[in-house]
């Protein structure tokens, strides 16, 4: 008798559990950011990084089918950035389909992918969902976060320059902590352009032109054409990230020399000239 009443208990519960699930309100469900189709959420802490695709996956829970049986909805995915601006066009669809009298508890799945911005900032990123059923007219939103780590670009109100280092060659990733070369070395530097005039439709236009002094101020080298970056992004882009080298002659003096950068912001009518010494030894 014990153990009758204990399956009885059980297949009661199971019966309760099932009519909740036949009864799910519509909306937006199950929904997963991930780094592969219809992958699963990644571990904690992990961040995905600019540049990287990242996969959206989410069900429609509560559709209910008309008298003749067809589902019709339509949707709306937007992929925005830490500040709200959207990192690609809003993806629209639709499901418009017949379903089976069998199927009336089928939630339709929809997947979307977006690539980060390759000079996005850190932070919090989100897809913004909004889902409508036509038939009914009624609609859910809901968004899902997940984190980027990109590098560290301090803005600017004006035109600057940043994050200046010198290299010992073009793979190395380490920046020399003292900037000291040898006869004959290649001078590798990189720096970011920031705080330039972003115009209609994301456009911007700088370039920036290298000169050099040798140990006793004199005149060594002067870029002959300045090196230019013109776009109009989908996307803001808030910096540029540049690099140049250099070749030392193996005769070059020994000593200090003074190396000028001359930016410029076209678009904005700035200018800038920024100067890092770097030794020959």
């Amino acid at each position: 008798m014990t153990e009758w009443l204990r399956v009885l208990t059980f297949s009661a519960a199971l019966s309760v559990g099932v009519a909740r699930a036949a009864v799910l309100p519509f909306g937006i469900l199950n929904a997963v950011v991930s780094q592969t189709e219809d992958g699963v959420k990644p571990a904690s802490g992990y961040e995905f990084r600019p540049g990287e695709t990242v996969f959206l996956a989410f069900q429609i829970a509560g559709v209910k089918p008309s008298a003749q049986n067809k589902i019709k909805l339509k949707y709306q995915v937007m992929a925005l950035d830490p500040f709200g601006v959207a990192i690609i066009p809003a993806l629209s669809g639709a499901v418009d389909t017949d379903v089976a009298p069998e199927d009336k508890d089928w939630m339709p799945k929809v997947r979307k992918i977006a690539e980060i911005p390759p000079l996005g900032p850190s932070g919090s990123y989100k897809f913004a969902l909004s889902v409508t059923d036509e038939a009914t007219g009624r609609t859910d939103i809901k968004e899902v976060e997940f984190p980027v780590r990109g590098r560290a670009v301090e803005p600017s109100a004006t035109l600057a320059l940043r994050n200046f280092t010198f290299f010992r060659s073009e793979e190395d990733r380490a920046p020399l902590s003292i900037a000291a070369y040898r006869q004959g070395d290649a001078v590798w530097a990189r720096f970011d352009i920031t705080g330039y005039m972003i115009g209609v439709g994301n456009r911007f236009d700088v370039d920036f032109q290298v000169s050099v002094t040798g140990p006793s101020g004199n005149l060594l080298y002067t870029q002959p054409e300045p090196t230019p970056e013109q776009r109009a992004p989908f996307y803001t882009q808030r910096y540029v990230p540049a690099e140049f080298s250099l070749s030392l002659s193996k005769d070059a003096s020994l000593g200090e020399y003074g190396l000028a950068i001359t930016v410029r912001d076209n678009a904005g009518a700035q200018k800038i000239e920024a100067r890092q010494p770097f030794r020959v030894e």
